[in-house]
This record gives C-alpha cells, structure tokens and sequence, in this order.
C-alpha cells in the first residue's frame, strides 16, 4: 500500500486536506488496524534520530514525580509521529474516548490517580479542583504537574488520534462523529478514523456529518502477500509455517480467486490448520503436499464459511456440484449460482480437496472440535498422506478424472482383486463401488458387463456369507447415501444408484439383525440383573450399541420384564420412554409394531390383577403409551420433513 503511505505521509505532515479527518474503510477483517499499525512502526524507523524526543528535554518537562511513592507519572516515550488509539467499541461517551488516550500518554493513571480523578476531567484542566475534593490525595499532585500536563494536551504539534470501530459504538453515530470533530477542530489534531461502513445505517446522519468531518475516505483492500509475511512472523516452526512459505504461489492463487480476503479468517484458519496437525495421525504432518492441500482449502471454503456466505451443508455442495448441475438452467436459484461460481472459482486453483473431511472441518471452523477417529480414517486413505498404493483401490479410482492410463489400470485390477477376495464389507466402500462403476458404464467400460443392472451385482455380492455377515452399517437411511470417508458417491443421485442403496440397506439391516439375534439371550440376561444400558444408556453405548433388537424379543417375554409380580417396573419403563423420546432420526423405528403389541399384552395381564394393582398399573402403563405416542409422533414428523428434504436432493429434475 505504497500510495496510501504516501498520501498519510502528506496528510500528516499538512499538505493534504488540513481541517479535516481521514478515514479509512473496509470490510471486517480487511486489515484496517494491522495496516495503520504497520504504517506508524514504519514511519518511525524512517524518523531522524535527532527529532526524538532527548532524555533532558524529559528531565526538563518532568523534573519531579507525580506522584510521592510508585513510578512517575510521565508521558510514554515520544516518536516523531506520536499516535494515540482508541476504540469506539462499546463507548458510550467523549470520557469513554479521552480515558483510553489518557491512559496511553499516563500509563500509571490507569491504575493510581487516574481513577479518582478521571481523564475526561484531567484534558479539560481541572486537575486541582478534583485533587482537593479527593481529600486522601490532595497532596498527590503538585501545582507545577498539573501544568505540565495542561501544556502536554494542549501541545498537538506531531500528535495523531486513530479512533477505530466506528460503526460499533454504542452512542449515535453523528455523537462519534462530533467528538471527532472536536479534536480536529479544536485542538488542531490530525485524525484518523478506521471504519466498515458497510454496517452504518445510511439513513442515519452519517452522510451529513461525514461530509463535514471527513476530507478524504479510502478503502483498504487485504494485500494477500501481505497477510502471508504477516502470518511467518507468528507461526509456530513446523510444516504449516513451511508451507506458507514454500508454497506462497499456491496459496496466494486461491486468496486472488477469492471474493474478499478477510486478514483476521486467513489468520485463524492458518492457525487451525496448525492446531489440527498437532492432534491428526503423524502422518498428515509429515506429508507437505497433506498440508498444502488442507491450507488451500481452509482459505478457500473455510474463508467464505466464516463470512456467513456458505451455510455448512453447502460447504460439501461446492466440492460436488452435481446436484446443482443436473438441475434445469431455470429452476437454478442466485444461491445455486453463487455456489456454482465459487466452485468454477476454487476448481481453477486446485482448492476443492481436503484431506480432512469437509463436514469434520466445518466442525471444527464452528466450535474447535471434531471426531478424531473419523478424521483420521480419511487421512488414512489419502494418497497425499499415505501414498497411492496405500490407499484403497477403490479411493484410487474414485479420482478417476485425474488418473493415467497405468495408474488407472492398477486400480482397476487392484479393486477387483479386492471384490474377488469379498474384502469389501463396509456400505459406504461397497456403495462407492457402485458410483465407480455406474460412472464407467457411463464411459462404455463396465466393471461388471455381468450383470445387467448394477443392484444385481450388490444383491449378489452381499447376500454371500463371507461379506454378509461382516457387513457393517456406515450410512444411515435419513442421511440420503451422500458420502462415506469423507468422499461423495459418484452418481448418488442417480436412479440406479439408489436402486442399489435400498437394495444394500435391506441387506445390512438384515445382517444387523442376525446379529443380534444372537445376543438377544445375553441383553435379557443384563436387564434381568437390573443392568438397563441396553434400553437407554446416558454414558457409553451397551452391547446393542444404539441399534434397535427390541423387536426380536418374544412379547411375552418382554411383558415379563416390565410387570413383575403385580407391580410395574417404574425404572425400565422410563428408560422405555426416554429410548424413544430421544430417538430423533428414528433409528428405533423397526421396534414400533412390537411396542403396539407389547401394549395390548401389558392390558391384557393388568386387567386380570385384582385392585388397588390394577388400577394402579393401568395408570402407570396408560401414561408411559402417551409419552410414548407423542414421541413417536414428533419423529414420524420430523422424518417426513426430512425425508422430503432428501427427496428434493435426489431429484434430478
């Protein structure tokens, strides 16, 4: 910003626009504060020695102390252009303001005398009228101070305000506006303001009294390399520092792409970045291509999410912008076209790939954590991490835009080894498979010209015992089959496609079931012995691990367990209710016939017990049925929402 130094310069120095103030403007996080300091520590080390301030002049002004005990009250050690700050941030009042200038030319004020007497007091000179009704401090302050420090605010030769936060202040505008006025004008201060007034109300007095107040108003702009040098200087040794460096260009390329560079984003998704390698898999800080890819994409889309301008659904949208494309040209909404703009913006930079879990990431950008576990299993199958022939084959071909000729054949015999050897039992890996090779049918080459439709290969392939009875759940059937390992499914919104996720759901809900059938002997056991995690647990998940088997116990037995004796076991029958009540996403759902039936055989039996226990037991049960009917209500309704939500996702059209 070479011209706005030498415009400053000249401003200061009272060639341009005298009377008036400056002010600078931006966006939040432009870098406003970080330039003006910059420009006043440059400034300085351009100064002449010999128009310091000398020790003897300070002996001479400051002959005595403030103050008879405690260090001495004098002004902080002066530069040619001395700037004092203050903040409009929550002020309420022109004391509010000269306080913080005060404090910054008396620095012991702020903590002695300065509190009883008051700044907006001591600038307006009336220092000896407020040390005497003081009474305690009377002697505090000679005649001869007080003087000194009349002749010290009222010296504006050299002295510049920089009042920042402008349109965050808690008094009107045209009160901030006047206040800045009255060191312009009165006291003959160079002034400058730093504002976003994009957040000032327009139909307020600003125009008229800006107008009057301002000379000259000029807009800061992020310099990228500029917040890159900025960034070296505060970062820990390590392979993000590295990066910023070594990798300037890539990173700068995605910063110019961006709609607006924000310093204080760039500067805390930099250093999540640095956070995150100090608590991923080794491996990630190892790999500098790992970390390249991870900064490129935190500045990309963790820049725009930060904004407000992505929602975090649509921060995984960007990446695959299928759903949008597929969609007609006239049914595309502004939000549809901006996404679509950044992901042409960000694609031509290279800036669309995280080694991280985009969803884990938004996590992480939203509230500082994220599931480690989940994390590091992407890691783990990324070729930038772990190398190509680490990762599975079918991750390998998942990529297939990018592959050669012999890398692509590798993958391609590697992945059909695997399918051959039945080493792929997890949906989400077994439903990539099904992307990859709808997307090559696509092509004209089949992966499996066998099969005539691709949900017969699933049918197949995972009705075989080996794979049947390890297969392992990974996507859940409200969450719309979009992604597993971080990864989105090539062609999800694909009418085959989801043909042959219903086809595999059915197939590991069965499986699921299978197993535990066989454990249903050992949770009976459990609750018998009054061990009820199994129905709801409020720490760690019990063997049943939060998947529904309630429908696979005799009702009978179940009748058993809840009416013992006449008498309604209150315990279990709350934590009845509390495993439906909290079951949001419905994953219980498969239990709820049983529950019906379950009702109709509690009546049953309570109707044959003589009374009070009677009616004392059709009241307990009557109850708990209504609790638990109008939980289920919320979640059937809840589901019919979302579910509609999905299907507008899913629709191509």
């Amino acid at each position: 910003m070479k011209n706005l130094d030498e415009y400053l310069d000249s401003y200061l120095e009272g060639s341009s626009d005298p009377g008036t103030a400056v002010m600078l403007i931006g966006h939040w996080g432009s870098g406003k504060t970080h330039y003006i300091q910059g420009y006043f520590r440059r400034r300085a080390e351009l100064s002449a020695p010999s128009e310091v301030l000398s020790n003897s002049t300070y002996r001479k002004w400051w002959h005595r102390p403030f103050l008879k005990s405690g260090p001495s009250v004098r002004p902080a050690a002066a530069s040619p252009t001395q700037h004092l700050y203050a903040s409009f941030f929550g002020a309420e009042g022109a004391a509010a303001i000269s306080d913080q200038f005060l404090s910054q030319l008396y620095p012991a004020l702020n903590s002695t005398l300065g509190k009883v007497l008051g700044a907006a007091a001591i600038r307006l000179s009336n220092i000896g009228v407020q040390v005497a009704s003081a009474g305690t401090v009377t002697d505090a302050a000679r005649e001869e101070d007080a003087k000194a420090i009349k002749r010290w605010l009222s010296n504006p030769k050299g002295r510049v305000l920089v009042f920042d936060d402008l349109e965050r202040a808690s008094m009107p505008i045209e009160m901030c506006l006047s206040i800045i006025n009255s060191y312009v004008e009165r006291d003959g201060l160079k002034v400058i303001v730093l504002a976003n007034d994009a957040e000032i109300d327009v139909n307020s007095a600003y125009g008229r009294w800006k107008e009057k107040v301002v000379g000259k108003t000029v807009r800061v702009i992020s310099d990228p390399g500029a917040v890159l040098d900025s960034l070296l200087s505060e970062l820990d040794e390590g392979p993000v520092k590295k990066a910023v460096k070594d990798d300037r260009a890539a990173l700068l390329a995605v910063m110019e792409v961006s709609s607006l560079i924000n310093y204080r984003s760039v500067r805390s998704l930099v250093f999540d970045a640095q956070r995150l390698l100090k608590i991923l898999d080794r491996r990630l800080y190892d790999s500098q291509e790992g970390v390249l890819e991870l900064l490129k994409f935190s500045i990309a889309l963790g820049g725009e999410f930060r904004a407000g301008r992505l929602e975090p659904e649509e921060v995984e949208i960007v990446q695959q912008c299928f759903v949008i494309r597929v969609k007609d040209k006239s049914k595309r909404t502004e939000r549809d076209l901006y996404i679509l703009d950044l992901e042409e913006r960000f694609a031509s930079v290279l800036a669309l790939d995280s080694v991280v879990p985009a969803s884990e990431l938004v996590s992480f950008w939203r509230v500082g954590t994220l599931d480690v576990e989940v994390a590091n299993a992407a890691l783990l199958q990324n070729a930038l991490v772990v190398g190509a022939q680490a990762q599975p084959a079918w991750q390998r071909l998942w990529e297939l835009r990018r592959l050669s000729i012999s890398r692509y054949n590798e993958a391609r015999v590697a992945l059909l080894a695997s399918i051959e050897q039945k080493a792929l039992y997890v949906q989400g890996e077994i439903l990539h498979v099904v992307g990859i090779a709808l997307t090559l049918e696509d092509f004209g080459v089949g992966l499996f010209p066998q099969y005539r439709e691709i949900h017969l290969w699933v049918q197949q392939y995972a009705s075989d015992p080996i794979v049947y009875d390890r297969l392992e759940r990974s996507v859940g059937w409200l969450d719309g089959g979009d992604a597993y390992a971080g990864l989105g499914f090539h062609k999800r919104r694909d009418p085959r496609f989801m043909r042959a996720f219903e086809v595999l759901e059915i197939l590991v809900e069965r499986a699921e079931q299978k197993r535990l059938l066989a454990d249903v002997p050992v949770l009976l056991l459990q609750i018998r012995s009054r061990d009820y995690s199994n129905i709801y647990s409020f720490g760690a998940s019990g063997s049943a691990d939060g998947k529904p088997w309630i429908h696979l116990v005799d009702t009978d037995e179940m009748a058993d367990l809840l009416l013992h004796d006449g008498a309604v076991q209150s315990p279990l029958l709350s934590l009845l209710i509390k495993r439906y009540s909290e079951d949001s996403l419905a994953k219980f759902r498969v239990e709820w016939r049983s529950l019906r039936l379950l009702r109709e055989t509690l009546r049953q039996r309570i109707r044959e017990l003589p009374d009070p226990f009677c009616a004392i037991a059709t009241e307990t049960v009557s109850d708990a049925s209504s609790s638990i009917r109008e939980a289920l209500v919320r979640v059937i309704n809840f589901t019919r929402r979302h579910e509609g939500r999905v299907s507008q996702r899913r629709d191509v059209a």
